[in-house]
């Protein structure tokens, strides 16, 4: 389709644009020069030059930040402790010698619930369980009972009890019975701070009457220590065999040497003897092996030059064998002192798990000691108080 057939408004598009309009070239102008300034000095101000005003960074402003939230944080506690007075509260239990604390409770736990668990143990006269302002479950429990024959039954029994698959923790009711005591909201409570490095250490199957008594039954461990003080470890007992091995081994070869020396004696002798025997038949022999020796001499001067080749290829295989030889017995001793090390590796094998065995018992047995022991304390405590 050619372009003449076109309709006029498609022609309009294919015609060229009108010329631009020109203009003439902007002039660059000259930016104003350096002067002096001798001419201005006696304008300025004599003296020394104002102090330099001190910024903080963003690692200042944070440690200035958390020291005021400190320092405030333990002016709001001194307040706390002030006015704080735990027989104030008249909703918890009527005798604090009877009660019993109960924690890591679930939220689902009723009243009724934690009454059935702890019935077994005996007569309940009041359970008491902590909410909030909007009556949700703090998760710990007062449980108080009649006698003080149950507490101690359900303090030594209760604890650790499963409850809707949570280990409870049972504890007495220390705000009431112990002098200046602090809950943890006041910086007081049992075990270490939240966020503390023992704090994170210590895993959830803690004993917390072993870490807070600590230093009570240091003495205890240090004389069950000392039972097993002399027992060598299995690195000792396995120097002592090889210092033992090493003395058989030197042992032998005294004995063989002896065998050698005394083999060399009696040989010895006997050429003694027999030299003496032969003595008068000497010179008749010495005549004929003379020409004997003659006529072998010309056979072997003539024999030496065919014989010389042959014996250096020969004294080369010699060589050869030899050499392969040590090899073989060099790589006999190596496995050797492999087969000795692996026999060693399993006699270290074994005593390492007598040895831990042995660690394990001791465990069991401090234990049992330090269970005793805080039963007793528990019971001298409540004769006291009683």
């Amino acid at each position: 389709m050619s372009a003449i057939g076109m309709p006029p408004h498609i022609l309009i598009l294919f015609q060229a644009r009108p010329l631009l309009n020109y203009y003439k070239p902007i002039k660059k102008k000259k930016p104003k020069e350096y002067s002096g300034l001798a001419d201005f000095l006696n304008y300025f101000e004599e003296g020394e030059p104002p102090p330099k005003i001190k910024l903080e960074n963003t690692k200042e402003r944070k440690e200035r930040k958390k020291k005021e939230k400190i320092m405030y944080n333990e002016l709001m506690l001194k307040e706390k402790r002030r006015n704080y007075d735990p027989f104030k509260n008249e909703d918890l239990t009527n005798d604090p010698k009877k009660t019993l604390f109960i924690g890591r409770l679930s939220y689902e736990v009723n009243e009724k619930r934690l009454k059935k668990e702890f019935e077994i143990y005996g007569k309940i006269r009041k359970v008491k369980i902590i909410y909030d302002k909007d009556n949700k479950p703090r998760g710990y429990a007062f449980v108080e009972f009649e006698h003080t024959k149950s507490l101690n039954q359900a303090y030594n029994l209760a604890d650790g009890k499963k409850i809707d698959n949570r280990r409870i923790l049972v504890d007495i009711e220390r705000g009431r019975t112990i002098k200046n005591w602090l809950p943890r909201r006041l910086g007081g409570g049992k075990g270490p701070a939240r966020g503390s490095e023992e704090k994170k250490k210590i895993t959830h199957n803690i004993n917390w009457n072993a870490l807070i008594n600590k230093d009570k039954y240091k003495s205890d461990k240090r004389r069950n220590d000392d039972r097993y003080k002399n027992i060598p470890l299995y690195n000792e007992r396995n120097d002592d065999d090889d210092d033992i091995k090493h003395v058989l081994k030197s042992h032998k070869r005294h004995r063989g040497d002896d065998r050698k020396s005394s083999m060399r004696e009696r040989g010895h002798r006997s050429k003694r003897s027999s030299s003496h025997d032969r003595h008068h038949h000497k010179h008749r022999r010495k005549e004929r092996s003379r020409d004997r020796e003659r006529a072998k001499e010309r056979s072997r001067d003539r024999e030496r030059n065919r014989d010389r080749s042959r014996s250096r290829g020969r004294n080369k295989e010699r060589e050869r064998e030899k050499d392969r030889d040590r090899n073989r017995e060099k790589e006999r001793e190596i496995e050797k002192e492999k087969d000795k090390d692996k026999e060693r590796e399993k006699e270290r094998y074994i005593d390492v798990e007598s040895y831990k065995e042995n660690s394990r018992n001791n465990e069991r047995e401090n234990n049992k000691l330090y269970e005793n022991i805080m039963k007793n304390n528990y019971y001298n405590y409540n004769n006291d108080i009683e």
